[in-house]
């Protein structure tokens, strides 16, 4: 059975980076898998996805973060064999590492810093497999995933975030959707970025696009 639930990485991949980098691959408790893989064909031109618009992709975002707080719908125990398989593949790969050399805490950081990052990229490229997502979209599900706006991610989040009505009319039933649950919340963050009276007008333009 499938344990389905959303996804925001943080603390959960920490802990995965502490136990490749101190741990043996022998004490590791991995769950036994016939093949995993994180490769997605990106380049085929007959592929079809289920989540093709930005309204789409807004619409099972919002979903999950009211759900549970996470940002993509992901299998939860899939996620973890991947998770796991990835760690035991970057502890191999790091084994012969002599990290006597490494002679400071900021050096330290760094590494760990680019493993988390490597597994960060695992997750993403699962959550658009998973979901059906246009690969197009790849950022804007990569950035959600630390939901929180650091500075790489900043102006990728305010991108996702701010809706026009083109935004809406390109699938006007997900629009009509998207707007009837959460108007509320794309309205404050526009707000937020631009002030009331443009959030007003664009809240106005929006109900005119949908429903003349």
């Amino acid at each position: 059975m499938k344990k389905e639930a959303g996804i925001g990485i943080g603390i959960a991949v920490i802990i995965v980076i502490i136990a490749i980098l101190f741990t043996n691959a022998d004490d590791l408790v991995v769950s036994e898998i016939d093949e995993i893989t994180s490769e997605i064909e990106f380049e085929n031109p007959i592929q079809s996805y289920e989540i093709n618009t930005k309204c789409e992709l807004m619409l099972i975002h919002l979903d999950q973060v009211e759900k549970d707080g996470g940002a993509w719908p992901v299998d939860e125990n899939e996620l973890n064999q991947i998770m796991n398989s990835k760690g035991i593949e970057i502890q191999e790969r790091e084994k012969d590492f002599d990290f006597t050399k490494i002679t400071s805490s900021d050096e330290l950081e760094k590494r760990g810093t680019v493993l988390i990052d490597e597994m960060r990229w695992v997750v993403t490229d699962y959550a658009i497999d998973y979901n059906s997502i246009d690969p197009k979209f790849k950022d804007y599900v990569h950035a959600m995933l630390e939901y929180s706006l650091v500075d790489e991610n900043r102006q990728t989040i305010m991108e996702f975030y701010n809706f026009v009505p083109n935004d809406y009319t390109e699938d006007i039933e997900c629009g009509k959707t998207l707007h009837e649950k959460y108007s509320d919340k794309l309205y404050d963050f526009t707000k937020s970025l631009f002030g009331e009276s443009t959030a007003d007008r664009r809240h106005a333009e929006i109900k005119s696009a949908l429903y003349g």
